[in-house]
């Protein structure tokens, strides 16, 4: 959507973060189709790319911070599970 509340679908995109993430939830075939489409994202030295664009299938070619820490914290969590876990009753 636009500020002005216009669709703006040529921008739609396959993110890259939440195809890990969803992945590391649900381990659902759905969810391994989700990574394999962005799994030739990884570009060496630089991390991965936010997505891929949906109505061409080109990726959307910036790196962030945010999208690399979430695929790492999903390939944690996947590895060895929740990062925190709360004791109750606390000890």
């Amino acid at each position: 959507m636009t500020l002005q509340g216009e669709r703006n679908d040529s921008l739609r995109t396959v993110s890259t973060k939440t195809a890990f993430a969803w992945d590391a939830l649900f381990g659902t075939d759905y969810t391994r189709q989700l990574v394999a489409s962005v799994a030739d994202l990884a570009v060496a030295e630089k991390g991965w790319q936010e997505g891929r664009y949906e109505i061409d299938g080109s990726p959307n070619a910036v790196f962030t911070g945010n999208t690399n820490a979430i695929i790492l914290a999903s390939l944690a969590f996947r590895q060895f599970g929740p990062i925190l876990r709360p004791q109750y009753p606390a000890p």
